[in-house]
């Protein structure tokens, strides 16, 4: 019988293995971005979940649960090195995550839908943080706050645009989610069609497209009131 591999032999065995992995996982997901079934934002989402699954191989021995996005992972036993490492991972995570959602191509023009699925997905990563409890770290929290007063005040000026159709803004100094959805009149969704845009082109869309640029702004200045609890 061959003699037991020697632990350094086993080490480098168990690395090469792990890296070899990784690098077969991002294959198939620079595969999947070649041939356009997949956008660089999910490309590095992907690469981001190749990263977590080689650490969570490696450290398997050693973990019984962690959560990461909501997602509970339960393992073996825990120990406060493996725990620690398990944090600072969820923290990396969310910082990856809040960045992504502002990468460059994720949007194009100040008032591009593309703009909005940013927004949208940084306030999603707020959620999520929220949920793990981590809105207080100090890292995570410096990140969100710098992030968040732009996207907020860049959003209300959305909202302002909305109200310029008419002669006298009704939006001007008010900042209520509430009060905003309660001035929107059957006037403004008339005035704010235009013909040759997919997203106003009838009063139904109109409307609808409006609401969606509100939901977005109320959902910021909800986060906004997380972070001053």
């Amino acid at each position: 019988m061959p003699e037991p591999l020697k632990p350094l032999n086993k080490i480098i065995l168990k690395y090469s293995s792990l890296i070899l992995f990784f690098f077969l996982l991002c294959g198939i997901a620079y595969r999947l971005l070649f041939l356009g079934q997949i956008g660089p934002t999910e490309f590095v989402a992907l690469v981001i979940g190749a990263i977590f699954s080689c650490l969570v191989i490696n450290f398997i021995d050693d973990i019984q649960e962690f959560s990461i996005g909501g997602n509970i992972f339960k393992l073996k036993e825990i120990n406060n090195k493996s725990e620690k490492l398990l944090n600072d991972l969820q923290v990396e995570y969310f910082k990856m995550r809040i960045a992504m959602a502002f990468a460059p191509t994720n949007f194009w023009d100040g008032g591009g839908s593309s703009v909005y699925s940013s927004r949208i997905d940084f306030y999603n990563v707020i959620k999520d943080i929220k949920k793990e409890g981590l809105l207080n770290h100090p890292e995570l929290r410096e990140k969100i706050e710098s992030q968040l007063t732009k996207s907020l005040q860049h959003q209300f000026e959305d909202i302002l645009r909305i109200g310029d159709v008419l002669d006298v803004n009704p939006f001007t100094g008010v900042l209520d989610p509430l009060t905003i959805r309660y001035f929107i009149s059957e006037e403004i969704i008339k005035k704010s069609i235009r013909k040759q845009d997919q997203k106003y082109q009838d009063e139904i869309v109109a409307k609808k497209s409006i609401f969606e640029r509100i939901e977005i702004y109320e959902n910021l200045f909800k986060a906004q009131k997380w972070l001053e609890e």
